[in-house]
């Protein structure tokens, strides 16, 4: 009751309430003078340290015990982060928020402290105002732009398809599994345009890869292709004949 009165009735000139189940003491030593903005920040780590959650009400506080916190406390926007029990909200611009979740749930929070909304692309953060900033500094350094300063290459492929083309790279280039090149480029095919994409940081990778594509797609532009027609109207072994005939190629298989 003292530490509450000083701080938060002397120091800071706010109201608070102290729920009746709240116990214990707590004395607080500084080496150094604490700036006033600081104050409540630091009245707020020692009451956790009794199991005592100082929570934001309007603009007064209460002192309640941690259990009965969850649920409690103002919402706040990533960018700010006041002393108090409370939610932050943390909007994501280039990665999704499940995969941000997965990351940061019981292991930079408490189990369950986090939760993503996939609609809006955002992670909400629950708990103590240190434990929300922590939270909040590393989700935003996962959500950078993951494209900026990368090198992008679309590659067509005329004699083959991506598919064999990237898995020859990635042995040559060693970009797989466990490969000492792993992750230094990305490859991907594109279906549509027949093309191998290749994405990497360093454009002097980007050339070699263009190199190999080239190498490997002419390698196998003198492989012969077989395609199959169904005749509907005539015969095949006849058709096969005119055909062989007409094309010089002897024979009647």
């Amino acid at each position: 009751v003292s530490v509450a009165k000083v701080i938060l009735g002397d120091i800071l000139g706010v109201g608070y309430t102290i729920d009746p189940r709240v116990q214990g003491t707590t004395s607080l030593v500084s080496g150094r003078p604490i700036p006033k903005s600081d104050v409540a920040f630091v009245l707020e780590n020692a009451l956790r340290l009794n199991g005592i959650a100082l929570v934001r009400d309007g603009a007064s506080y209460r002192l309640v015990p941690q259990g009965d916190a969850a649920g409690a406390g103002a919402i706040e926007q990533a960018e700010r982060t006041e002393a108090g029990y409370g939610v932050s909200v943390v909007p994501l611009h280039f990665v999704s928020a499940p995969t941000i979740l997965k990351l940061i749930d019981s292991f930079v929070t408490k189990p369950g402290a986090a939760r993503a909304d996939a609609t809006r692309n955002m992670i909400l953060i629950q708990g103590s105002s240190s434990e929300r900033k922590s939270a909040v500094e590393l989700v935003l350094s996962f959500d950078a732009d993951w494209m900026k300063g990368q090198s992008v290459g679309i590659f067509p492929i005329e004699n083959s398809n991506p598919e064999p083309i990237i898995a020859e790279l990635e042995k040559i280039l060693d970009t797989g599994e466990g490969g000492v090149s792993q992750n230094v480029v990305k490859f991907q095919p594109i279906g549509r345009m027949n093309a191998v994409l290749a994405v990497t940081r360093k454009a002097e990778v980007l050339r070699k890869v263009e190199v190999w594509i080239r190498r490997l797609d002419n390698a196998g532009s003198g492989r012969s292709s077989v395609h199959v027609y169904n005749v509907k109207y005539g015969e095949a072994r006849q058709m096969a004949q005119v055909l062989n005939s007409i094309l010089g190629s002897g024979g009647g298989s």
